[in-house]
């Protein structure tokens, strides 16, 4: 028994706290023990660092010496020749050689589906006879009938879904179908010059403008149509999509909106208005009281963000004539705020249109 044993198991050690043997000196105390106790302290200590691997932290407790490098094909094989010499272990329950489950039967094996049944205690049903005679092709429109989309490839689903043939086994494999041949649309033809001449003379006979995808149109010719609409009496319908309109150009559209009397459709989707102008487009649609629908979808800016979408909301409450708005709302609050506005006014005005 050592001084520092003696120490530690005295009975006024026992009654004191942890931080009581901060005062101890550790190297007094290790100077108490002997080599032998430094060992085992030694081997029971772990160092609390854990990033170290345990080669770092733990002291090597092999005493014998090297045999050689690694052979790793000559581990294996002795581990495989001390597998196979030596016994099996003992089971703690015998096996009970009981069968459990359902019995396997091939597919084309000639055992009666009667003697399965009995000897399974499966129950058997009235479709038992009929699935086993179907054939594969029948299983999988069974499958797609009964929504086991999992068992089926892409182009059997598809076409269970469309309620067409569904051919091909469960194996089969899904081919790419190709698309589907669309015609190309047609320019779009509209003497731009010559629309502006009849809407500044103010033509009777021009009450729908269609100037969509027209790409060469100029800032100036746009603010010389725009000027024209203004104080156009007979334009109805005004389509300037995809046309490349910009914020400058948007704002004699705006001036054209608020001055109009007769203009009910106004589209200008896909095109560069920002969110700014977005707002003034719709402002000046409401103010001008005549506008019905106005479409602004697909601008370059998609997002207009929550503050501007809560703007729109205010000023499309404050409308009386607005049915139809184009804007794609990201937030539940002003697209429900929307809809239930030109909800409104729609009911308004069908119930006019009723007691006329």
């Amino acid at each position: 028994m050592t001084g520092a044993e003696t120490d530690m198991d005295a009975p006024w050690a026992k009654n004191m706290g942890v931080a009581a043997f901060e005062e101890f000196d550790i190297d007094d105390l290790l100077a108490k023990l002997t080599p032998e106790e430094i060992e085992e302290l030694a081997n029971e200590t772990d160092p609390d660092n854990s990033l170290l691997p345990p080669a770092d932290r733990c002291k090597n407790q092999t005493t014998k010496s090297d045999t050689g490098p690694l052979n790793r094909e000559a581990l294996l094989k002795w581990l495989e020749d001390k597998a196979l010499s030596e016994a099996d272990w003992e089971e703690a329950k015998p096996y009970a050689k009981i069968k459990r489950g359902k019995a396997y039967v091939p597919k084309d094996s000639d055992t009666n589906i009667d003697d399965i049944s009995e000897n399974s205690g499966e129950l058997k049903t009235d479709f038992d006879d009929i699935l086993n005679k179907a054939t594969e092709e029948e299983l999988v429109d069974l499958a797609a009938a009964l929504g086991f989309h999992a068992m089926l490839n892409q182009d059997q689903y598809n076409a269970s879904v469309l309620e067409k043939p569904v051919h091909g086994g469960f194996k089969g494999i899904a081919k790419a179908t190709l698309p589907a041949v669309s015609e190309p649309v047609a320019p779009n033809n509209t003497d731009v010059d010559k629309s502006i001449e009849r809407l500044t003379s103010n033509d009777a006979s021009l009450t729908e403008l269609n100037l969509n995808n027209i790409k060469n149109i100029s800032a100036q010719k746009f603010e010389r149509l725009f000027s024209a609409v203004e104080s156009n009496t007979h334009l109805v319908t005004l389509a300037v999509a995809s046309t490349g309109i910009t914020d400058r150009v948007a704002k004699f559209l705006a001036s054209a909106i608020q001055a109009n009397r007769s203009l009910r459709v106004v589209v200008a989707d896909s095109n560069y208005i920002r969110r700014d102008m977005v707002l003034e487009l719709v402002s000046s649609a409401v103010s001008g009281n005549s506008l019905v629908e106005l479409s602004l979808e697909n601008q370059k800016p998609i997002l207009l963000g929550v503050k501007a979408e809560q703007e729109i909301a205010k000023i499309i409450e404050g409308s009386e004539t607005i049915e139809k708005l184009g804007i794609q709302f990201e937030t539940l609050n002003a697209r429900i705020r929307v809809q239930d506005k030109l909800q409104s006014n729609y009911d308004k005005r069908r119930k006019q249109r009723a007691d006329i």
